[in-house]
């Protein structure tokens, strides 16, 4: 059973990793989201994406604090880092959520 955007954010909320059948048929998944990108652990989901080659054609950053600021990915380009909103995110089939368990807790339903 294919995963829709819902049940891979859900599913990423509770700890757990969740790729649509694309992905694992080799496709390019169209966008991955990181929340909370402008803090070390974003920082961090960003670099292990570049690293182990992630099939994402795009990466969108959203944080808060850091709007406007742009990021040099290798692999990605610069991405400008954004204000997260929900109808932001659900345009990505991936968010990777690097908040605090309240925030995940809340909007990932949401997303």
């Amino acid at each position: 059973r294919r995963r829709g955007g819902r049940g891979v954010v859900a599913q990423a909320a509770r700890g757990g990793v969740a790729m649509g059948a694309g992905a694992a048929a080799g496709k390019k998944i169209g966008c991955v989201g990181i929340l909370g990108s402008s803090g070390a652990v974003g920082q961090e989901m960003l670099k292990c994406l570049e690293e182990r080659g992630f099939p994402a054609e795009r990466v969108r950053l959203f944080a808060n604090r850091s709007v406007g600021n742009v990021v040099k990915s290798s692999v990605f380009g610069d991405i400008t880092m954004e204000k997260f909103t929900v109808e932001a995110a659900q345009e990505c089939e991936v968010v990777l959520m690097a908040v605090s368990g309240g925030f995940s807790t809340e909007w990932a339903p949401k997303i």
